[in-house]
């Protein structure tokens, strides 16, 4: 091995600024991993090599948005499974309608909540569908119960009238 003393590098004023573009923008983009949820929690080794591989396999397919049906499968049966379990963990205290979680429901509900394979921006619009659900019952709800009190008003006041009569 040689070893330098000195090093001089002749660069053009967009070459430096160039250079400072690509030096700033990867030290303001800490180094995140392409889809965590995807991402195997084990070291690169020659046991986990099929795993990883899998991974990058994922990735590509996302990127060029050709997924398998089975993810979307899946995605479909997590969502339908998490959203109703959301609407009764969160609205049950004040919505009579929703009964409040089981103790298996909990840790079903947890475990969803948990899931690698679901990302953070998936339970956030589950979690809005599950609000939106509920503000839509609600709003259904108060409206069966002002046709409820229009419809026995009503009827009041043809019993009153047949009285009168």
């Amino acid at each position: 091995l040689s070893q330098l003393s000195t090093l001089s590098i002749l660069l053009t004023r967009t070459q430096l600024e160039l250079l400072h573009n690509i030096r700033t923008a990867i030290q303001s983009r800490v180094a995140r991993p392409l889809f965590p949820e995807y991402r195997p929690t084990v070291p690169i080794n020659q046991h986990s090599a099929k795993l990883w591989w899998k991974y990058a396999v994922r990735c590509v397919g996302r990127l060029t948005r050709r997924r398998s049906w089975v993810e979307f499968f899946l995605a479909f049966r997590k969502r339908k499974q998490y959203i109703p379990l959301y609407k009764r963990f969160v609205h049950s205290k004040d919505c009579s309608w929703l009964k409040s979680l089981s103790e298996d429901e909990l840790r079903s509900f947890h475990a969803l909540e948990q899931d690698r394979a679901i990302s953070v921006e998936g339970i956030m619009a589950f979690r809005n569908m599950g609000d939106a659900q509920v503000d839509i019952e609600k709003l259904k709800r108060r409206k069966q119960k002002k046709a409820a009190h229009a419809a026995v008003a009503s009827t009041k006041q043809k019993a009153v009238r047949r009285v009168t009569v």
